[in-house]
């Protein structure tokens, strides 16, 4: 009897576990975006924590024939994104592919490991009063009413979950979510989402916006920053965020394109690389060309972006979701100098640079989310054998067995 009551007990206690781990997971709602299947690269995901559970690591391999040739790259080999709160929030991701170039005198192939990666990390938010008229933000211009490092507080990991994304379970998406409390000013929400293929998603807490699908493809990690209760000092006063990015090689602002149409629906797909209105995208070379030598090859480039606009809501009216306006300052390259900003840097390289900015919401507001993105473009154009041609195949094959099925009938 005892040892019954035992048993029962210990699994009450691990259902109310269970129900927490996936009652603290961000509200997100994903599936299968078949559309986009062709033009993206399954990964395969393991998962690995340390650092006394601070730090995740995505382990993903391409599960394609990646490259259309040696040296036309379609999607990276091996993909590590990451996640930390051991110094402050950090995410990112690690790459590594290889390259085979026919040298000039040479009659064998010369093979390059080529290294990607960049970091993203959030140490700062601060409430400050606006100075000098200019929207958001401006150091060295604007009043900081007071600000918080965010490597100050404990940041809780709250869950880490896996969601199966078909009956078979071959695709999956995983969720880590971590939190802070900062005493009489706010609390604060991040989650990381990473995907084996490619997903649609949504969310209660994210504005809608008409005819627009977020996509999330398995080379680009999805952060989501929640901001709630936000207690204002000043009654002129707003919120800005201190952040910073570490990079291979050179960065630029990738030019704005039209958005990508679906294939069977009117609706704007809009993927964490997409340059836009909505969507800021800084492109890095990763020093590519001096890591094959001067030699040229066509490899995706990594990519850090960030919607220019945040989903809002007054803590009285939660179900109500509207826009707000979202601005950022100039990248400022800088040497590290604080806790963390060196652990950032070396994350993707000792010898990565670092660039910090600021990003602002231009108004008043009592709760807030925001996403921007990590990760590696994708060419399809250069994915041999890829799922558009698997999924041609099919195609074919259905049409010959109609063919027979006519022939038969008939």
């Amino acid at each position: 009897m005892m040892s019954t009551r035992i048993s029962a007990t210990l699994l009450v206690a691990l259902l109310m576990m269970m129900m927490v781990m996936f009652s603290n997971a961000l509200e997100v709602n994903t599936s299968l975006f078949n559309k986009l299947a062709s033009t993206s690269c399954k990964r395969k995901i393991e998962v690995d924590r340390d650092d006394g559970g601070k730090r995740i690591r995505f382990s993903t391999k391409a599960g394609c024939i990646d490259r259309r040739n040696d040296t036309a790259i379609g999607a990276v080999s091996e993909i590590e994104f990451f996640a930390s709160v051991a110094k402050f929030p950090i995410f990112g991701m690690k790459g590594k592919t290889v390259v085979k170039i026919n040298m000039p005198g040479d009659k064998r192939d010369k093979e390059f490991a080529v290294q990607l990666g960049s970091s993203f990390g959030l140490d700062e938010i601060l409430e400050y009063r606006d100075r000098n008229g200019v929207e958001g933000f401006q150091p060295g211009n604007d009043t900081v009413v007071r600000s918080f490092r965010l490597g100050q507080y404990t940041w809780n990991v709250e869950s880490l979950t896996r969601t199966p994304l078909n009956d078979a379970n071959t695709s999956y998406v995983y969720q880590a979510v971590v939190s802070t409390q900062i005493p009489q000013f706010c609390s604060l929400k991040l989650s990381a989402m990473v995907t084996s293929d490619v997903i649609s998603f949504t969310s209660p807490k994210l504005v809608n916006r008409t005819s627009v699908v977020q996509v999330l493809n398995p080379s680009s990690f999805k952060l989501t920053l929640e901001v709630n209760d936000i207690n204002y000092q000043a009654s002129d006063s707003l919120i800005a965020l201190g952040a910073i990015v570490a990079y291979r090689g050179n960065r630029r602002e990738k030019p704005m394109q039209p958005t990508q149409r679906s294939i069977f629906g009117g609706d704007n797909v809009e993927k964490p690389d997409d340059s836009s209105d909505d969507q800021q995208v800084s492109q890095f070379d990763d020093d590519v060309s001096t890591q094959l030598g001067g030699q040229i090859a066509n490899i995706p480039k990594t990519f850090f972006s960030f919607q220019n606009f945040i989903s809002r809501w007054n803590s009285s009216a939660p179900t109500v979701i509207t826009r707000g306006k979202f601005v950022s300052t100039k990248y400022i390259a800088f040497q590290p100098s604080q806790d963390g900003e060196s652990s950032l840097r070396d994350e993707v390289d000792s010898n990565a640079a670092l660039a910090r900015f600021y990003m602002s919401i231009t108004e008043r507001v009592n709760n807030f989310v925001w996403d921007p993105s990590v990760g590696s473009s994708e060419n399809s154009s250069n994915l041999s054998n890829n799922a558009a041609r698997n999924g041609w195949t099919g195609m074919i094959g259905m049409i010959m067995a109609l063919l027979a099925l006519f022939a038969f009938l008939f």
